[in-house]
């Protein structure tokens, strides 16, 4: 079980913050992937471009997502707490991680298991 607690700017995207479980047996470019438990709609997963992102399920494994942090940790709760951003809300609506103009995010990995 893994959580993501804190506060973004603005509120944003606050179905992204809570209880995140292992999706059993999913390794996406050699590590886990989660769902989380407070929208079943919402994954956590590690692209190709060396990203822990959290997006839109759908997404999974694709290297974009509403929140993202730039890491080579092999579980998202290694990832330092600073590391994470929101993707930038005013791009062309593609889900990429624009890291330069993302706002920081004050939400962290924590927990394990």
């Amino acid at each position: 079980v893994l959580y993501f607690v804190g506060t973004t700017p603005g509120s944003r995207v606050l179905n992204y913050i809570g209880k995140y479980t292992l999706w059993r047996g999913v390794l996406l470019n050699g590590r886990p992937t989660y769902r989380s438990e407070v929208d079943s709609d919402v994954g956590l997963w590690y692209s190709r471009t060396g990203h822990w992102y959290i997006g839109d399920y759908e997404w999974i494994g694709l290297p974009g997502g509403h929140a993202f942090a730039a890491s080579v940790e092999l579980r998202p709760e290694l990832v330092g707490r600073g590391s994470w951003r929101l993707s930038d809300p005013l791009d062309s609506g593609d889900s990429g991680d624009s890291g330069d103009s993302g706002d920081s995010g004050g939400g962290g990995g924590s927990g394990g298991g």
